[in-house]
């Protein structure tokens, strides 16, 4: 009984392993780009949102956990939206 060797295999898998390897490739540059975006639109959310409060001159009321301070950044925007979740 002969044996047949297929010489073609060795290619087919080591082009499957350069597929996966661009795929991942791919892959791991949109994860970085998504992720990129992802942080940048968080902080510019939050630069938006301290701009808004402090043009608005805001400040927190008698209650507050801060009170009478304005809207400056997180702590005072934190104690602003504790109490408004109070009331």
């Amino acid at each position: 009984m002969a044996v047949v060797v297929d010489r073609k295999a060795p290619k087919a898998i080591e082009r499957t392993g350069v597929a996966r390897r661009r795929l991942l490739t791919i892959v791991g540059i949109l994860t970085l780009v998504v992720g990129i975006g992802s942080f940048a639109g968080g902080v510019f959310g939050a630069a938006y949102t301290w701009n808004q409060a402090a043009s608005e001159s805001i400040t927190t009321p008698d209650d507050a956990v801060f009170p009478e301070v304005p809207l400056r950044g997180p702590l005072s925007i934190w104690a602003q939206a504790d109490i408004i979740e109070h009331h």
